[in-house]
């Protein structure tokens, strides 16, 4: 229970933004190509009953660790295939980050520090879009700060509980993106031992007894990848034989993405890469961990032990996993969300050292100028997404834009007259979650509108269920894959066997002469992650849109004639 109004303010906050972040399950379609991908996979295993095997496109699929698809087919078997089912174990991992978010703070700090660390968390912009856009880092950060807290309890206090606790959820952050999650839970621990003077706790029995703990907990993840490859080496995967899914996953997956030598590979965007991404995904934080930085650094000396020791633990959480991204081949801008929990635990114990916290007494030129920064800041992101939704939403769902309009009209009217910590946490809440809605109306116009692999399950539901190919356009297939209850395969040639549904570009070549072909209509297809772009520039549209057209091919007609491949 809340001790006063601003600890109220901030809780209500913080449920209101998670609230917010759930509406995200209303948007029937999937924000990218990747999550529809994922949810294909996870399908599958709902309908087969198969809890090992990983398949996709009808062929055995070696590229992420099971749990997040383990837990989207579970979610599917209790809720039925669709987005909202998709995405709600990622919400509610996402919820966890915010819990244990304020639980890790609150073992540095107070009560409300600890719900400010925890409003950030749950408002910072990354993290709201991701677990909307859901991928592996939506659950990641409900399972590596749960096991950092877990493993700091441990460390502090011993027993099973923490011992089993922290185990279980570096386990399951090791089953959802790989053994180097293992740096990020760690890394923290160990900076703060070395700072310490204890650098060997790392080898006392206690600790042994943790490192195997977390082994064992990955122990489900290696059986079903040695049933599925090791103990199947004539199976071809990335075009030969012999794959070791237990080599794998402790090299190729790990040391091979970062390097960018392995069988899939990804962009790099430089060194400086996760400085930008991060300072746009922290939004809108940034500010405050950058002032929380310089702060840090003028001030250390001076500052009370049990602080110091919070810095070291935070700092050295964040900055190994950083450098490894900053210097890795293979870089994505949602890898950087797993350090943002930190991040807002540092911004929280800069607050309540400036004195905005716990009771809002701080009022010096710092303060002053924080307060004067957020609110403009907040009042910038207010009018940015109240001006997107009149300008791009068509009526009468322009009304979204009413409620960002409505924050940054208050913030200009009555801003000054608000007390400094609502000038520098509430109002850039508010305002970023008016924000990330305006983004979920636009998700849900552009969907109905743009996205052909939903369109075409709906035109397929009233007809009999035939297998459905996809010529040449796996994105496309992937929309249509999760969103149909057809068989899907996406294909290079279409197969002589009748009758059956063809997905293909309205301009293609295809000698459909001589076939009994019936055309069930035109669908207009863009990218999803194209939503914004499409919607700023009028020509994007005509220029990267592309029409697929469905039809239904019975065979040859009885006459003879070419067969369509």
């Amino acid at each position: 229970m809340a001790a006063d109004a601003d600890e109220a303010a901030l809780l209500g906050a913080t449920l209101l933004a998670l609230a917010a972040t759930a509406c995200g399950m209303l948007v029937p379609t999937l924000a990218t190509n990747d999550p529809s991908l994922y949810a294909g996979i996870a399908k599958t295993m709902a309908a087969s009953g198969d809890w090992v095997q990983l398949t996709y496109n009808g062929t055995d699929w070696l590229d992420k660790p099971h749990f997040p698809f383990w837990a989207a087919a579970l979610s599917f078997r209790l809720f039925g295939a669709g987005s909202a089912a998709y995405i709600l174990p990622a919400f509610l991992f996402h919820a966890l980050g915010a819990l244990y978010t304020y639980r890790l703070a609150r073992l540095f700090t107070g009560r409300k520090a600890a719900l400010a660390a925890a409003l950030v968390y749950a408002t910072a912009l990354h993290l709201l879009l991701s677990a909307f856009d859901v991928r592996a880092e939506a659950y990641l950060v409900g399972q590596i700060v749960p096991a950092c807290y877990y493993w700091l309890v441990y460390d502090r206090e011993g027993g099973p509980g923490p011992l089993l606790l922290g185990s279980l959820f570096t386990g399951l952050a090791m089953m959802t993106k790989g053994p180097f999650v293992a740096l990020t839970i760690f890394s923290g621990l160990a900076t703060l031992w070395i700072a310490q003077g204890r650098g060997g706790t790392v080898f006392r029995p206690k600790w042994l007894l943790a490192w195997l703990a977390s082994l064992a907990a990955i122990v489900p993840e290696l059986v079903c990848l040695y049933l599925q490859f090791d103990a199947h080496p004539e199976k071809v995967v990335f075009g030969r034989t012999n794959v070791s899914g237990v080599a794998w996953y402790f090299w190729e997956s790990q040391v091979g993405r970062f390097l960018n030598t392995g069988a899939i590979k990804g962009p790099r965007g430089g060194p400086f890469y996760f400085v930008h991404t991060g300072l746009w995904s922290f939004l809108p934080w940034s500010v405050l961990f950058l002032a929380a930085l310089y702060t840090g650094v003028r001030s250390f000396r001076e500052m009370p032990r049990a602080r110091r020791e919070a810095l070291f633990l935070l700092h050295g959480s964040i900055w190994p996993t950083f450098l490894l991204f900053s210097v890795s081949r293979f870089q994505l801008d949602h890898y950087a969300n797993i350090l943002l929990p930190f991040a807002a635990i540092v911004c929280a114990l800069f607050l309540e050292a400036e004195g905005i916290l716990p009771d809002g007494a701080g009022d010096g030129e710092t303060s002053r100028g924080l307060a004067a920064i957020q609110r403009w800041a907040a009042f910038t992101i207010a009018a940015a997404g109240a001006a997107i939704a009149f300008a791009l939403v068509d009526s009468p769902w322009a009304v979204v834009g009413a409620a960002p309009l409505a924050v940054a009209a208050a913030l200009t009217f009555a801003g000054g007259r608000l007390s400094i910590p609502r000038q520098v946490l509430l109002a850039p809440a508010a305002a970023i979650v008016s924000l990330f809605l305006v983004f979920l109306v636009l998700s849900y116009r552009f969907g109905a509108k743009y996205d052909a692999g939903r369109a075409i399950a709906l035109a397929l539901e009233q007809r009999p269920g035939l297998p459905v190919y996809v010529l040449r356009q796996p994105g496309l297939g992937n929309s249509l894959g999760f969103h149909s209850t057809n068989p899907i395969r996406c294909v290079e040639q279409l197969p002589d066997r009748f009758p059956f549904y063809a997905v293909v570009q309205s301009d293609s070549a295809i000698p459909w002469a001589g076939h009994d072909v019936q055309r069930i209509g035109a669908f207009l297809h863009v990218p999803p992650a194209s939503i914004v772009r499409s919607l700023l520039d009028p020509g994007f549209l005509a220029r990267s849109g592309r029409r697929y057209d469905l039809i239904r091919v019975d065979g040859p007609q009885l006459s003879g004639g070419p067969r369509a491949r």
